[in-house]
């Protein structure tokens, strides 16, 4: 099981996460470019068979994690606790890049879906 603030890499098959009320957001690790495509994220709790959907943030904030660039993407609410597993949908449809200035996303090399991870930070 993975906790709060732990990176889980995007190729995980449906990792599992204890989460308790409250409104979370979705960072992803790596760079500051990114293009989400079709890429979704879906939480289920194991528990009750309730899903959990995230949705796109309005404002994408860029900060930094262990010294490594990260963006805010996505953002939920949890209105029941407990353990929920990860599932990542249309993966290959992300692009992320390291930078996010203009000769960096037109020149920069596109991170591979295998490198990325997330993590879930409780707003």
């Amino acid at each position: 099981m993975k906790y709060l603030n732990e990176p889980i890499d995007l190729i995980e098959d449906n990792p599992k996460i204890y989460l308790g009320m409250g409104i979370y957001d979705i960072y992803i690790i790596g760079g500051w470019y990114i293009e989400l495509g079709k890429f979704e994220v879906l939480l289920k709790n194991t528990d009750k068979n309730t899903e959990v959907i995230p949705k796109k943030v309005a404002l994408k904030v860029q900060d930094f994690y262990k010294n490594k660039r990260v963006k805010k993407v996505l953002s939920f609410v949890v209105d029941k606790g407990g353990e929920y597993r990860v599932q990542f949908k249309n993966k290959n449809s992300l692009i992320l890049k390291k930078h996010g200035f203009p000769l960096g996303y037109f020149f920069g090399k596109r991170i591979d879906v295998r490198e990325i991870k997330i993590f879930i930070d409780r707003n």
